[in-house]
């Protein structure tokens, strides 16, 4: 591999200066066009701009609009927020976690995020049902809306979709791709479309690195 020359060495190391003061900056101007997008058009429009948010802003932008994100909260953008409901005070995030590119978050009801949990890319947490003016409305299909918890530890895998009043136990593991519409017990490992208990998980092992609740 070839080395940096000195010169670019050195260029990087003085810019490196300027990065925290640049944070500051961003995240502050970050702050100030959230609370005008929501003055001027609503909150929706505000959820709109942090869907697009990068680093250490996401978490920041969040926190702006009501939403209680705990320290060192990895975040990729995009992150969407569906339909929020009073601001995105529903919204609760443990300390240590990372959500990761393209989750999407309904606020419809609330959903509360435990701490050092993964969320993998492309996890969807739906929290409510609505057949809007479909006769199914009245009778076959009518809307409902439930929380979703994921308790600390646990782990999402790529893609996976969690339905409106299901919990996620402790340190618990749901596959790529999978479907939970059940409760899931903690230390267990699910797969599949819906969901199934796959094994069970070496407790004393799980709870490695996890705060006691």
């Amino acid at each position: 591999m070839s080395q940096p020359s000195p010169l670019r060495s050195i260029l990087f190391t003085l810019l490196g200066f300027y990065r925290v003061p640049w944070r500051a900056l961003s995240g502050a101007a970050l702050v100030a066009l959230l609370w005008l997008d929501e003055w001027v058009w609503g909150i929706e429009a505000a959820a709109e701009r942090i869907s697009w948010a990068r680093g250490r802003s996401l978490p920041l932008g969040l926190r702006a609009l009501g939403a209680q994100i705990g320290e060192a909260v990895d975040m990729r953008a995009p992150l969407l927020i569906h339909n929020p409901q009073d601001r995105l005070r529903q919204l609760t995030i443990g300390s240590r976690t990372h959500i990761g590119k393209d989750c999407l978050l309904d606020l419809t009801a609330p959903i509360h995020i435990g701490a050092s949990v993964t969320l993998a890319m492309r996890v969807t947490l739906i929290t409510h049902v609505d057949t809007y003016y479909s006769p199914l409305r009245e009778g076959g299909l009518p809307s409902t809306t439930g929380p979703v918890t994921i308790e600390d530890g646990a782990y999402l895998g790529a893609g996976v979709t969690v339905l409106h009043g299901v919990r996620i136990g402790r340190c618990a593991v749901v596959g790529a791709g999978a479907l939970v519409r059940e409760d899931v017990p903690p230390y267990t490992v699910v797969a599949g479309v819906p969901a199934r208990i796959i094994r069970g998980l070496d407790t004393d092992r799980s709870t490695d690195g996890v705060s006691s609740p």
